[in-house]
């Protein structure tokens, strides 16, 4: 179902989602109202910030950002380095076995060199990275939680955060969550309230693709 929003011809503004072969005649799925629906579908993501999955989600993500810290860059960069160590390192042994020693300094300091400089290169890439931690993670969480449900921000995080598909029936939606096993289904909606007229959404000079 795609996003529409119009004005009709009072000046009242509507906004809904609707089959895209609706108007081809091809699907008998009523419109449905965009604030009703929204609503509904951010109360239900709602109630799954208890303190219980807050805690749960905010470990889990944080191992994540901990698992992928290490870019494919900053790991060619921690190799390079490591084989710089053994360089130095087998370079040393050649001086202790009384090969030249002139030479093998230079190569040592030259080696040297190229570890800082790698080490500096490491360093911005690493400045580059972002990640977050559970204690961060927990008190994003619970501002979505605490915060004002009507707020734009709010239902975004919210939504972004639990929500994967919706699936519309004519008396009933289903909720697919991502991470979630099994899906949510609504059957006690008023799809009186959820479905606008087709004599409302007719009247209406609607564009697609309005905002969600």
């Amino acid at each position: 179902m795609t996003g529409y929003g119009g004005t009709s011809k009072t000046g009242k503004s509507y906004h809904y989602y609707a089959c895209n072969n609706m108007k081809k005649k091809k699907c008998k799925k009523k419109i449905v109202n965009k604030h009703y629906i929204e609503d509904r579908i951010v109360l239900e993501c709602r109630k799954l910030l208890t303190d219980k999955n807050i805690d749960n989600i905010a470990k889990s993500v944080a191992a994540a950002c901990e698992a992928d810290y290490d870019s494919s860059t900053i790991k060619r960069l921690k190799a390079s380095i490591r084989e710089i160590d053994t360089a130095i390192e087998n370079l040393w042994k050649a001086m202790e076995q009384g090969q030249a020693v002139d030479m093998i300094t230079e190569r040592i300091e030259k080696r040297k060199a190229e570890k800082t400089e790698i080490q500096t290169q490491m360093a911005i890439e690493m400045g580059k990275e972002i990640t977050f931690t559970a204690p961060q993670i927990r008190a994003f969480l619970n501002s979505l939680k605490k915060g004002n449900v009507n707020d734009e921000n709010n239902r975004r995080g919210i939504i972004n955060i639990f929500l994967r598909a919706i699936y519309l029936y004519d008396d009933k939606f289903t909720l697919v969550l991502n991470g979630g096993e099994k899906a949510i289904t609504i059957d006690d909606i008023l799809m009186d309230e959820i479905e606008a007229s087709n004599e409302e959404y007719l009247s209406s000079s609607l564009v697609a693709d309005a905002p969600p």
